[in-house]
């Protein structure tokens, strides 16, 4: 096993993009546990069906395009099904995940975001490293280049997703909102792949000390600051959109009059 910062870059490109992209065409905040709790809870919105057959349909996609950042699944066990319950629980509660209150919430400066995302990622620094420390501290793992192959697969399918995006901004209503909502989820899906997100080892390894790497953080970062920037310019969207409309109801009113 080794660190590829390269790849962890790259993948946090599409999960930024998928995240800004989202607030700017429709916006709303991409928040993956909340659009899964809706589809099993309601109410079933046909942007949020899109973004999970999005997000569905990418990840096997990649698994096509990029068998290599896949692991093997675990065999079931109660362990798993107990872990996967307290996780579901978790973000049901704290209504947000890593996306929500990680990417949106810290980019919006919410407060609630600010305290629940300290807060969970404290508890799964603690959680991995108890289940997971054997009574040594081990080396970092090695960093090494990302093939080549993999830098250009990622360019390919950010030119296929840019060109793709482009009919949201010309579509109107729920079909926008729908078609936004398929192509963040496949966004995302690219974006998880890429960076390592599939592979749970990696993400074990980035919250306990046994043999650390920095793939999640060095992603994680680069997704946050690129949703900033975006979150950014669809505030400025929003303004301008506004002032559009105020403009228009100014000029009515004086031709009315």
């Amino acid at each position: 096993m080794a660190m590829m910062p390269l790849q962890a870059c790259l993948g946090g490109l599409f999960i930024g993009a998928a995240c800004g992209a989202y607030m700017i065409l429709v916006g709303r905040i991409a928040g993956n546990s909340g659009v899964l709790k809706a589809l099993l809870l309601g109410p079933r919105e046909p942007t949020k069906i899109a973004f999970m057959g999005g997000l569905m349909g990418g990840g096997a996609l990649m698994k096509t395009l990029l068998p290599g950042a896949f692991e093997v699944a675990r065999a079931p066990s109660l362990a798993i099904a107990l872990s996967g319950l307290a996780v579901g629980l978790g973000v049901a509660l704290g209504n947000g995940c890593t996306s929500g209150h990680g990417l949106c919430g810290l980019s919006r400066f919410s407060l609630r975001s600010l305290a629940a995302v300290p807060t969970f990622m404290g508890v799964a620094i603690v959680a991995a490293t108890v289940t997971t420390y054997n009574g040594t501290v081990g080396s970092p793992l090695p960093i090494t280049p990302t093939p080549q192959p993999t830098i250009d697969l990622a360019a390919k399918l950010a030119a296929s997703l840019a060109v793709a995006v482009l009919p949201a901004f010309a579509l109107k209503g729920t079909l926008k909102e729908t078609y936004a909502g398929l192509w963040v989820g496949a966004c995302f899906a690219v974006g998880l792949s890429v960076g390592g997100m599939v592979r749970p080892s990696v993400v074990i390894n980035a919250l306990a000390p046994v043999r650390f790497d920095a793939t999640l953080w060095i992603l994680f970062m680069t997704a946050l600051a690129t949703t900033f920037g975006l979150y950014r310019v669809a505030t400025v969207r929003a303004r301008v959109r506004v002032r559009v409309r105020v403009r228009a109801k100014l000029a009515r009113t004086r031709t009315r009059t």
